[in-house]
């Protein structure tokens, strides 16, 4: 572009230009006017790119563009010829606003971006109520609070067929259930159709999909831990089964569940666990307060003694209670782990030569939230409820 092509950009043309970006702003079409207005007064091409090198608007439509380029100039502003400022929902940087400028004319392409920042804000504040109101049902519907005869209904209201299978995705990460709600998850939703491309819900802190059962569940899998991964480190998604009716929802969102408990990464076509399926579905029983109780005499005795008796009992009933076994995953001999083992059944009063014993202990060490990962490689299944490495607290 030629300078006296260029628009005399002094202090009213800059006012003028704010003012009228403020108003394609308050208008609430979508994030393109404000792109148009900023052109046309700028007299320069304009464009909005995702972080993946996707264009999301573009004025003039015929502008031709390098995303490398621009992504490159997101991060190194050194050159001139194009001014980049990201656009932020959440903090979290999800696309660019790109202009053909050796400079940005009294700040208003900062002030653009800014705006659109904004939009895509208020798009995914609305996204959020809408998940708010799937995640009721859905969770409803898994814990049994929601009747078989009306699922069908609700169903209807948020985009669920009943007549279609569907597998469910669970995936977990360490961070707090705020983030997890408000992390612009696709920024295409934000800007297209108003709705995720599956139905997408925050349940009991894992990130829930339920996604038709001819959708390529690994690909989207593959996607849910990359989003993930921004938010913690070692993310954990679960692939669950494809099973019939509303049952099999039920069943594939369980199934999910415990497979994403299971260890860092991706898990798919794990085995149905019934025992673990069986307590996660169960979620109206206080199982961490009754699991912390059967454990207490344990945890006390750790705590004055620096013992490791709840570590030995986790890792005994994961190894199968195979004794040889626990003592090498333990470096323990095995005179040290039948001293331990007795200490265990002395202080709780239970034999774990009894099969019941052994239920009852696996259970409560489900419960309190204990899980071992053996050594040997392959994933830990005691545990399908806990999302950390830890020992129950005491009680006081």
């Amino acid at each position: 572009m030629s300078e006296t092509a260029a628009p005399a950009r002094d202090a009213t043309w800059i006012a003028e230009t704010l003012q009228r970006l403020a108003r394609a702003a308050r208008a609430e079409f979508d994030f393109s006017s404000i792109v148009s207005v900023l052109s046309a007064a700028a007299q320069t091409p304009v464009c909005v790119i995702d972080t993946r090198g996707s264009f999301l608007a573009s004025t003039p439509s015929r502008a031709e563009w390098d995303p490398d380029e621009i992504l490159r100039r997101a991060t190194d502003a050194s050159d001139t010829g194009l001014v980049v400022y990201p656009l932020l929902v959440e903090g979290e940087p999800v696309a660019f606003l790109a202009a053909r400028l050796d400079s940005d004319p009294g700040g208003v392409c900062h002030f653009a971006a800014d705006l659109v920042s904004l939009y895509l804000s208020r798009m995914n504040a609305r996204l959020e109520g809408k998940r708010e109101l799937v995640a009721q049902v859905l969770e409803d519907f898994f814990t049994a609070r929601l009747p078989d005869e009306d699922a069908t209904r609700r169903f209807a209201e948020i985009g669920i067929d009943p007549d279609t299978d569907y597998r469910v995705i669970c995936g977990l990460v360490d961070t707090s259930p705020a983030r997890l709600r408000s992390f612009p998850w696709n920024l295409h939703t934000l800007v297209g159709s108003g709705r995720d491309p599956y139905i997408r819900a925050l349940i009991d802190g894992y990130v829930v999909l339920v996604v038709p059962a001819a959708a390529p569940a690994r690909v989207v899998a593959e996607v849910a831990h990359e989003r993930l991964s921004r938010l913690g480190p070692d993310p954990r998604v679960g692939i669950g089964g494809v099973f019939k009716g509303l049952s099999g929802l039920r069943l594939s969102y369980y199934h999910a569940r415990t497979a994403a408990a299971s260890g860092p990464g991706i898990t798919d076509e794990m085995s149905l666990n019934l025992g673990s399926l069986l307590l996660l579905a169960n979620l109206d029983l206080p199982l961490k307060t009754l699991s912390d109780e059967v454990l207490t005499p344990l945890v006390r005795y750790d705590e004055q003694n620096h013992g490791d008796l709840v570590l030995t009992l986790a890792t005994f009933l994961a190894l199968d209670c195979s004794s040889q076994r626990t003592a090498a995953e333990l470096f323990v001999h095995r005179n040290t782990l039948r001293y331990r083992i007795a200490q265990i059944e002395s202080l709780t009063g239970r034999s774990l030569a009894s099969f019941q014993n052994k239920m009852h202990f696996w259970v409560a060490v489900i419960g309190a939230g204990v899980q071992v990962t053996p050594q040997a490689g392959r994933p830990d299944t005691l545990n399908p409820l806990a999302s950390e490495i830890h020992p129950p607290t005491s009680r006081s």
